[in-house]
């Protein structure tokens, strides 16, 4: 067919003529941008700042509220508190009823023999420390950091608890038989935990009244103050709660005596026998009721004593042959290795000076109310 008839043709069937397309001209469609990804990135990190910046805000407040928290607890009690004609002084405090009479006393010295030295079995006394009659200590700036145990130190001698006051339960209220110091004062009583210590009215006044330990520790005009409680409430209290009444305790202590040296002693471990049979008062627990205590100490800027060290053995255990009957209680010749201890580690011991003193060691007095501890 002749190329002219073929264009005459070229015709759809309605006879409207074909368009004919160069695809060369045609180019691929772009894609357009989704803003999805950048904005929910945007999102993201505005999320992730805003909760550094929150965190940041808190921390900055809890440090605020923790030195606040903290200057408080430094202040001295107001004088409409203290009541009466002020705290008692040292020579006043034998004063003060004691509730061990010598039944009880030869009854502890029986039951609760260390057998290890020969001491409270035997009956022969523990020896002597060292000591310079005579003489007493006055304190300056310690330089010690708070929330670490009480590094060994100069050793002072026994007049260094001439102002001293120890605060607890029987293990405490065993110094005013056995422990080599005689100068002291003893606030404890049988059975006493950190809950009982708060609200238990258990010590009897010279006047008759009856009143709590911290009551009755309030009357002391003591600048050391050495606490040990614990062996009656680990096995139940929650570390938690247990750590809250504590520190109750240390606070109520620093408020009524503001320029006391504080130490808060470690509780002390149990024999192998004790923890392997009671797993509530196992030392493993011990060492870990310990450890929140010393974390406590940081934060209440008091002193911690690692006494715990000072007797356990190779077991980290209460040797046996010191309390061969409860695997608690022991007996004049592990006291003597707690008094060596505590003589041995002193918050800044060679800025202690001498100065004259007439007072002389008058027996300690305590309350032994109550059953256990």
């Amino acid at each position: 067919m002749p190329s002219n008839q073929r264009r005459k043709n070229t015709r759809s069937p309605k006879g409207i003529p074909v368009r004919r397309h160069n695809y060369s001209d045609i180019r691929p469609r772009k894609k357009k941008t989704s803003l999805f990804g950048p904005v929910l990135i945007l999102f993201v990190l505005a999320i992730v700042l805003s909760l550094i910046v929150a965190a940041a805000w808190q921390k900055l407040q809890d440090s605020s509220s923790s030195s606040t928290h903290s200057d408080s607890s430094l202040a001295p009690p107001s004088s409409s508190s203290q009541g009466g004609n002020g705290p008692a002084s040292p020579s006043s405090i034998p004063s003060m009823k004691a509730a061990v009479s010598s039944e009880t006393s030869q009854s502890q010295e029986s039951s609760q023999p260390d057998s290890s030295d020969g001491g409270a079995a035997s009956g022969e006394s523990s020896p002597a420390p060292e000591s310079s009659s005579g003489t007493d200590y006055v304190p300056t700036s310690t330089g010690l950091s708070h929330g670490v145990p009480v590094p060994v130190s100069q050793k002072v001698d026994i007049s260094y608890f001439d102002d001293a006051m120890f605060i607890g339960d029987s293990i405490t209220d065993g110094i005013s038989i056995f422990a080599p110091s005689n100068n002291a004062t003893v606030i404890a009583n049988t059975g006493i935990n950190p809950s009982t210590m708060l609200t238990s009215k258990v010590f009897e006044l010279p006047s008759g009244e009856t009143v709590t330990l911290l009551d009755a520790a309030k009357e002391v005009d003591a600048k050391k103050i050495y606490i040990m409680i614990g062996a009656n409430g680990i096995s139940w209290i929650g570390k938690e709660s247990f750590i809250n009444q504590y520190s109750q305790i240390v606070q109520r202590l620093k408020e009524d005596h503001p320029e006391a040296i504080i130490y808060v002693q470690s509780i002390l471990p149990v024999t192998k026998a004790r923890s392997d049979s009671e797993p509530t008062l196992s030392n493993l627990k011990i060492d870990d009721y310990n450890a929140s205590l010393l974390e406590m100490t940081q934060e209440l800027e008091v002193y911690y004593l690692n006494v715990a060290e000072a007797i356990k053995d190779s077991t980290g255990s209460l040797p046996h042959e010191a309390s061969p009957n409860d695997g608690i209680h022991f007996g004049a010749p592990t006291y003597q290795k707690w008094f060596d201890y505590l003589m041995t580690h002193v918050v800044n011991a060679g800025s202690y000076t001498f100065t004259s003193s007439s007072r002389s060691g008058e027996p300690s007095q305590s309350s032994s109310s109550g059953d256990g501890n």
